[in-house]
């Protein structure tokens, strides 16, 4: 199944990346962000980057395996939520901060920055998770391991890309990837149309959009909208912009260009589960490279399918340690990347090891709960310090933000399905806003 070839060609794909994102942060005088550096297209690779990772690839492949045409929904989730950071980037960027928590710091105190960073970085850490297990199965497929093996082989790699590289390693490493990334798809895509006769050979049904239930793939949509806008490690992409213009455009480019890549992730499941059934669907894509394309290219599908899963890992292993880093430790990024990347192998580590507590769940749920949780513990908070002129005391804050999380998880505990738990804990959180406004009326 796998050749000589196929190596060669893998180790030249992600030496490729690595070797851009290595050389090009020397250039780069801030390791954690490289604020005000980034032109449009740096901002798009350092946001795809991160967001097309393991999930959007993979993951997107397992739930066209085993649902249809519906897992296009953690890519297109992903772009409308790119579509929302385009409108509030000016709102973010005026601020002159450089986390979202430090935003909320600002304005509702040190308690409200200290616990929306620990419940975000909560939902932050499920996705790099998720990232693992994908970039664990894509491993597995080319050299039979243990899980465990797998696991260390993938996290050390990880490792070394961002510990070199940082946010400008993240954003031209990302530029070149989507460009390897897009010809993979392209590739891809055209190859299940040509083996299923322009997809005439599918069966219908598989093209139902809302396959597994609309209420389910809809509160998916939700969480992933929202969760874009909550997360540091995009923010930090618009933060790198040379300027707000360049920073929206970034995000605009974004917006456009994730949408056809999971079609033709999901079109690659679809065939494999009608053609060339798998043991385990998470290996549905790259058991189609080393199966369905030559040799060469198959190899390069994979290498690029592995940074690409690489790049989403780190990038948002990346922003979490800057929130430790600047919102827990209160240090200043700038004079602080010895500790970032301390704080990068620690909360690697522990990634790796709830990875292996939580084999057989779908990649792309784990991605959902992420998202889900990012929103649910900053997104009320944010939008009250960008967009609401009177002051609110910090305790009712931190009091929303606790509501909200823990909402969502109940909701999902039950297996709530007929209303998205994103939304259950959100409404749950504007009650202690709700009655914080409504104090400040009467006593004004």
């Amino acid at each position: 199944m796998i050749s000589p070839v196929h190596i060669v060609m893998i180790i030249l794909s992600v030496m490729l990346i690595i070797g851009i994102g290595i050389t090009s942060a020397r250039k780069s005088k801030d390791f954690a962000s490289a604020r005000g550096q980034a032109g449009a297209w740096i901002v798009a690779g350092a946001i795809i980057g991160t967001l097309v990772g393991g999930q959007a690839t993979v993951g997107t492949a397992e739930m066209g395996y085993k649902f249809g045409f519906s897992g296009i929904w953690f890519t297109w989730g992903s772009a409308l939520g790119c579509l929302l950071l385009y409108f509030i980037t000016p709102r973010l960027r005026a601020t002159g901060c450089s986390t979202l928590l430090e935003i909320i710091g600002r304005r509702y105190g040190k308690k409200a920055e200290v616990a929306g960073s620990l419940l975000s970085l909560f939902g932050m850490f499920f996705s790099i998770v998720a990232q693992q297990l994908a970039c664990a199965a894509l491993i597995r497929a080319v050299v039979p391991c243990s899980l465990l093996t797998a696991l260390l082989t993938g996290t050390a790699i990880m490792l070394v890309y961002v510990v070199a590289g940082g946010m400008m390693g993240a954003g031209k490493g990302g530029l070149v990837k989507l460009i390897l990334l897009y010809g993979s798809c392209i590739v891809c895509g055209v190859t299940v149309m040509v083996h299923t006769h322009g997809l005439s050979d599918f069966d219908t049904s598989l093209f139902n959009p809302f396959g597994r239930g609309i209420s389910t793939d809809l509160n998916a949509i939700i969480s992933m909208i929202l969760g874009v806008v909550a997360t540091q490690s995009y923010a930090q992409a618009v933060w790198a912009g040379r300027s707000d213009a360049s920073a929206r455009k970034g995000a605009l480019l974004s917006a456009l260009l994730i949408p056809p890549i999971g079609i033709a992730c999901t079109l690659v499941g679809m065939y494999m589960q009608s053609n060339a059934p798998v043991e385990v669907a998470s290996t549905a894509f790259p058991a189609f490279a080393l199966t369905c394309l030559p040799h060469w290219l198959g190899g390069i599908v994979m290498g690029t399918l592995l940074v690409t899963v690489i790049g989403g890992c780190t990038g948002i292993a990346l922003g979490s340690s800057v929130i430790v880093v600047r919102d827990l430790l209160q240090r200043p990024l700038q004079h602080s990347a010895t500790l970032v990347r301390i704080t990068l192998v620690a909360i690697m580590s522990l990634a790796l090891t709830t990875s292996l507590m939580l084999t057989g769940t779908f990649i792309n749920d784990l991605g959902f709960l992420s998202l889900g949780l990012r929103a649910a513990s900053i997104l009320l908070p944010l939008g009250c310090t960008m967009f609401m002129s009177h002051h609110i005391r910090g305790t009712y804050i931190i009091a929303s933000m606790i509501s909200s999380v823990a909402t969502m998880l109940v909701a999902h505990a039950v297996g709530m399905t007929w209303l998205s738990p994103t939304l259950c804990g959100l409404a749950a959180g504007l009650i202690p806003i709700a009655i914080a406004c409504i104090k400040n009326r009467n006593h004004d």
